[in-house]
């Protein structure tokens, strides 16, 4: 993936808790571990760049915990619990009665843990832990199930769903399945002893069951992650969701030209997290860029632009859009790299994170390769 997976990723999303190193630290070794579980090689992708999505269920139950304690509004906690997943299970889960899910598949929304896809179709990969017993029942569940086929190979329990990988088949549609049921995709499952992964074809398990270099050894991840780090033991938060893109090594000028609309300033990959602490939401953008950019003077004009410029999209003052201002800041280093963070007072209505969701409007509306090259 990199290498393949190396071919994109693109906005992200975190929480943050309360000043408690010891669950900062958790939350950042899941996503880690996440980044550590899937080989680079897992999944080839024919487009330049590939997207990646992590979540992390329990970093923001424990966001709505502390919240609790604190007197502050905090979220139900099922509906934090799905907008801790990535899209792919969010879009499933909150359509299926819990009861359902529990029949089918022997387990409950509540039971999927740290998850971590990778997504250039019809290429996709999926990680999820699960608990031991959640695990066990899953596992029994799809050994009773007539449309599921199970067996081992290569020492390792694996099931089938259709029979033609990133096949579609409407007769096997099941809602209740959040991977790809609800299109009737094809499914391949590996068994871990940690959780399962999941592909609607099967070089991306096979590559999983082999291993390799992990996605976590790509410098312009491990770059990102080092950001990530030095905010969480800044600001005591947790990661709740992760979304972004990493290019292939061999597009990233069309990368760069895509999405700053100049391949002279060769970015080659972005995310964005969403970060919260009980008494504010963050949003915190990561950029990293080949070794020859000059993120100092990037990051020059770019404070510029925030401080004085007006947005292409919006047509207001940025100073309006981000009322609490924003801080940019160079990253210089092998891998050099941009970090923008906004912040705002927590509020009640917590999804969407605003300052988070502000960050990836940069993006998709095309302000972001103003602010960078105005």
């Amino acid at each position: 993936m990199i290498n393949t997976l190396s071919k994109g990723i693109g906005a992200a999303l975190a929480v943050c808790a309360l000043a408690a190193p010891p669950v900062a630290a958790q939350s950042t070794s899941s996503f880690r571990q996440a980044l550590s579980s899937v080989p680079i090689g897992s999944v080839a992708f024919d487009r330049p760049y590939v997207e990646l999505e992590f979540g992390d269920p329990e970093a923001a139950l424990n966001i709505v915990d502390l919240r609790n304690e604190a007197g502050l509004p905090a979220q139900d906690p099922y509906v934090a619990h799905l907008s801790a997943l990535p899209l792919m299970f969010q879009q499933s889960l909150v359509l299926v009665e819990r009861d359902a899910i529990i029949a089918a598949l022997g387990i409950t929304p509540f039971d999927l843990g740290a998850s971590l896809t990778l997504s250039a179709p019809p290429n996709r990969l999926a990680t999820v832990e699960l608990a031991a017993e959640p695990l066990a029942a899953l596992h029994a569940a799809m050994d009773a199930s007539d449309s599921v086929t199970m067996e081992q190979r290569g020492g390792a329990d694996v099931a089938w769903v259709g029979s033609q990988d990133y096949a579609i088949n409407l007769d096997l549609r099941d809602t209740t399945n959040p991977f790809g049921g609800m299109l009737g995709l094809s499914g391949r499952y590996l068994f871990t002893e940690t959780g399962i992964a999941w592909s609607p074809g099967w070089p991306a398990i096979e590559a999983v069951a082999s291993g390799g270099a992990p996605l976590a050894t790509d410098p312009r991840l491990a770059a990102i992650v080092d950001v990530l780090d030095a905010a969480n033991a800044d600001m005591g938060s947790v990661l709740r969701y992760a979304n972004g893109v990493v290019a292939d090594p061999s597009q990233i000028p069309a990368f760069a030209q895509a999405n700053l609309g100049t391949a002279a300033i060769a970015l080659n990959a972005l995310m964005t997290f969403d970060l919260a602490t009980p008494e504010s939401n963050i949003g915190l953008m990561v950029l990293t860029f080949e070794p020859e950019t000059d993120v100092t003077a990037l990051t020059a004009t770019a404070q510029s632009v925030f401080a004085e410029g007006l947005s292409v999209s919006a047509r207001r003052p940025y100073s309006v859009i981000f009322p609490d201002g924003t801080t940019v800041t160079a990253h210089p280093g092998d891998v050099p790299a941009i970090s923008i963070m906004s912040s705002a007072a927590a509020e009640e209505d917590m999804l969407p994170n605003r300052p988070a969701n502000r960050l990836t409007t940069l993006l998709i509306s095309g302000d972001l390769q103003y602010i960078l090259n105005p």
